[in-house]
């Protein structure tokens, strides 16, 4: 009897009850913080290129820093497609 009072008092902190809308409100603020941080990489990396002066080690550094950008600017931006298709996934059933 005393759990079922407890259980009954107990308030949901957060605003949402869908897991879903959850997981895009931590995809949206996630989202909004790195595109900052992506842009930057993108300017050090150009930076970096016209630092190097054909330095070949220079330059292979900077063509990692590169692919490294891409490939997570893409991860940032594909989860939001991930999410939905892992969402339709579960309505599904």
């Amino acid at each position: 009897m005393l759990l079922l009072n407890m259980a009954e008092s107990l308030k949901n902190p957060l605003a949402y009850t869908d897991l879903k809308d959850f997981l895009y409100a931590v995809l949206q603020v996630v989202t909004v913080a790195t595109i900052p941080i992506v842009v930057v990489m993108i300017i050090y990396v150009g930076f970096t290129y016209v630092v190097s002066r054909g330095n070949p080690e220079k330059i292979k550094s900077a063509n990692k820093a590169l692919v490294y950008t891409v490939i997570g600017a893409t991860v940032i931006i594909g989860a939001r497609a991930i999410l939905e298709i892992m969402s339709n996934i579960a309505n599904s059933f």
